[in-house]
């Protein structure tokens, strides 16, 4: 006679299905890739992380499609923080870090944004008026550049425009003496109807100005 399962049989389908469905998420289970930041300027060193491939896999990473780096994948085929350098000619705009195992060309990828944007008034704190990732505007192009906007104050502008995104920001108004009073003290508050408010050390103590930002 036959011995008898300890295993009721009921238990026994459940069991079998959860090894389908187990077996089922080991056999489609899709590469994936992260990155330590997902925008930064040409020659960032950026980290990249994937799972998914297979054990021990051989795997390329590339930046668009320039191939930078080779790795081995982990028993559970993944790998951790490689090191790449985004290449100083990457213009400005998106670009795509891929992973891609060698035997069956399969991977995954992400977008990475490249930016060359200026902080601020020359570049830098110390006014260098020097972009260190510019690799656009270069001296055989610069002839080609063309008048987008201008904008005509209302006196006189001490400082160059900032520009942030798509908005422009420029000097409205100079507190050079009494009695509009000198050295701002503080930023500019402003009210409903579009007036500026500032504090000034020197001079008038305070005074409002009604302009706007272009």
């Amino acid at each position: 006679m036959p011995a008898m399962s300890l295993i009721p049989r009921k238990a026994q389908l459940c069991l079998r299905f959860l090894s389908v469905l187990l077996l089922s998420a080991l056999c489609f289970a899709q590469p994936t890739l992260t990155l330590s930041v997902k925008s930064w300027p040409p020659t960032t060193n950026l980290n990249v992380s994937g799972s998914g491939f297979p054990a021990f896999a051989l795997i390329d990473i590339h930046f668009d499609t320039t191939d930078l780096a080779l790795v081995n994948a982990n028993g559970s085929g993944g790998f951790s923080k490689i090191h790449i350098l985004v290449p100083a000619a990457a213009l400005p705009g998106k670009h795509w870090v891929s992973a891609e195992e060698r035997s069956t060309e399969t991977g995954a990828q992400m977008p990475f944004t490249v930016y060359t944007n200026w902080a601020q008034f020359h570049f830098a704190p110390n006014h260098s008026g020097l972009n260190p990732y510019e690799n656009v505007l270069s001296a055989t192009t610069a002839g080609n550049l063309g008048l987008r906007w201008s904008y005509t104050p209302g006196g006189a502008v001490e400082s160059s425009p900032a520009v942030a995104q798509t908005a422009v920001e420029t000097v409205l108004h100079s507190f050079v003496n009494a009695p509009k009073g000198a050295d701002p003290y503080a930023g500019v508050i402003r009210d409903s109807a579009g007036n500026l408010y500032s504090t000034t050390s020197c001079g008038a103590a305070v005074y409002s100005y009604t302009g706007k930002v272009v």
